[in-house]
């Protein structure tokens, strides 16, 4: 799949950013993405790569992951707006969405693009569309082989769906989640999954057109470590099915770093801190985050310390006990924030920072709409500056 895309909305650049910032790297987001299909192409020629879309919605990151032959994996309208834009529909759009309404449903249908649904709710719902759209619908299954969480449906629930006459289960899809639990839980977790599909081929004769695994890969491993046992396993089936995956974090994660500049530097207890003038509204501390922290330039010093951001409360944290001798003015690197942040960015206690794309030797600024102080006023409902 390769398409033709418009460049980007950009504002180029001749100097170095200043902190607090953040830069994506397409040359890292490039590797990775040749490093999935070069093993994709020699274990599984036929299958298919989605790009799971909330790991970061930047204009060129994803028009770059659509240009080296990505599809896109989404979850709302809003994210499907996205693919629109960017020239991307039908079967290289892949819905994993848990609330997605009758309206939303309907259009993925006419428009020919792929649904795992989450839910029975959302099975009945694809059903109750099936007359309008004049044929049986073709949908995959979520499924939670676990039973834990929120996503999915459980194997118990999902054999009865599979003898609809109206709607035509023809795939599977697993949902790990962004935290990583190691290459064997993922690995346990997608063998059980066709376990059950086996059953299914020799209990209910169905025929499995696509196996999706989903996404959770890491980016400091090889995909072989996750895929491996996993291609020989989906030999077992008659069906042979397509394999399709889902990465988000492993295309993006290592592609982003920021600059932030040190402005407080204390001691509490034994904890050295490093204050810094960037924190969660973009370095968000969710559980799967892993940011790693260096001097630039590297200090004298063997000392150790903590780096947090400038917001009031104990969660805006960005990385601990790191190999750092700062005093205040320093500017610091964070490196693996390419994931989960730029997405999800917010305006808590300050505007954005300001955000880059390097690419062919040159650096770029991502232009936004409404400038990074406006934004925060307008988020909260402020028309003007101190209104």
């Amino acid at each position: 799949m390769t398409r033709t895309i418009d460049q980007p909305i950009t504002v180029s650049t001749d100097t170095a950013p200043a902190p607090p910032c953040a830069v994506y790297d397409a040359d890292v987001i490039t590797r990775q993405v040749r490093r999935m299909r070069a093993y994709l192409d020699r274990s599984i020629p036929s299958s298919q790569i989605f790009y799971a879309l909330k790991a970061c919605y930047l204009q060129p990151v994803v028009r770059h992951l659509v240009g080296l032959g990505c599809g896109l994996e989404i979850m709302s309208s809003m994210e499907q707006r996205i693919a629109a834009c960017i020239g991307v529909t039908g079967k290289d759009v892949i819905w994993n969405g848990p609330a997605l309404n009758e309206a939303t449903l309907r259009a993925a249908v006419q428009r020919g693009e792929r649904i795992n649904v989450d839910s029975i709710d959302m099975f009945n719902v694809v059903r109750s569309l099936v007359a309008a759209h004049g044929a049986p619908i073709e949908v995959g299954l979520r499924l939670n082989v676990s039973g834990d969480g929120k996503l999915g449906i459980t194997p118990d629930l999902a054999e009865a769906l599979m003898q609809s006459s109206q709607v035509r289960v023809v795939g599977f899809q697993v949902h790990h989640g962004a935290r990583s639990l190691g290459t064997d839980h993922w690995i346990g977790q997608r063998r059980d999954m066709l376990k059950w599909l086996a059953h299914w081929e020799q209990r209910l004769g169905i025929e499995i057109r696509y196996v999706d695994v989903g996404g959770g890969f890491q980016p400091e491993y090889e995909p072989g470590a996750y895929l491996d046992p996993i291609i020989t396993a989906m030999g077992r089936l008659r069906s042979a099915p397509k394999l399709l995956v889902e990465p988000g974090a492993y295309f993006v994660e290592d592609a982003g770093t920021a600059r932030a500049r040190v402005v407080a530097v204390k001691s509490v207890g034994n904890t050295r801190w490093a204050v810094t003038d960037l924190g969660a509204q973009f370095l968000v501390p969710l559980d799967r985050s892993n940011f790693e922290v260096e001097q630039n330039p590297r200090g004298n010093g063997d000392g150790r310390m903590s780096i947090a951001g400038p917001m009031c409360f104990e969660a805006d944290v960005i990385a601990r006990d790191q190999l750092l001798d700062v005093t205040r003015g320093d500017v610091v690197r964070i490196s693996r924030c390419g994931a989960y942040t730029a997405s999800m960015t917010n305006c808590f206690g300050a505007a954005p920072p300001c955000v880059y794309w390097r690419h062919r030797g040159s650096v770029q600024r991502i232009e936004r709409v409404i400038d990074g102080d406006e934004l925060f006023m307008t988020m909260h409902g402020y028309r003007q500056s101190g209104s």
